[in-house]
């Protein structure tokens, strides 16, 4: 993690993004993927791991319902060519050490897949051929900008 001396520092790495969207235990740049995982079962919101930070996942119900109508679309189409799977809001996907990010609608092609199987472990580290993130009131442009990197 970059060295940080402040909260503003940490929010402006993070992409200017609302200080209530940082869960504080485990303190920030400390927490894991275990730290992640348990976050995500214990709490109603869902978390990403940037950094060894917990950032909330912004989403709302029109979000979900517009991701959910993205999902229909692209899976149908994927299924009937057999081209791989698609994943939902809650598909968590390790992009580099420290970075598991959960787009709200990904599609991952056979090919990307060691051996063309589903993988079996909660996090498993993939690229996708395409990651969808629904904008929320609670995105902010630097911080989608990072994700898009």
């Amino acid at each position: 993690m970059v060295t940080l001396a402040t909260l503003a520092d940490l929010l402006d790495h993070l992409g200017g993004i609302a200080p209530d969207r940082i869960r504080l235990h485990p303190a920030p740049g400390t927490a894991t993927e275990d730290d992640m995982l348990r976050a995500n079962e214990q709490h109603e919101s869902l978390y990403e791991l940037v950094d060894g930070v917990l950032v909330e996942k912004a989403m709302g119900f029109r979000e979900s319902l517009l991701a959910a109508a993205l999902i229909v679309v692209l899976d149908g189409f994927v299924r009937q060519r057999n081209l791989g799977l698609v994943t939902a809001p809650d598909g968590m996907i390790r992009l580099a050490a420290g970075l598991v990010r959960i787009p709200d609608v990904a599609f991952i092609s056979w090919e990307r897949l060691p051996q063309r199987r589903v993988p079996t472990v909660p996090i498993p580290d993939l690229a996708p051929d395409l990651a969808v993130e629904v904008l929320s009131a609670g995105n902010t442009p630097r911080e989608m900008a990072r994700k898009c990197r």
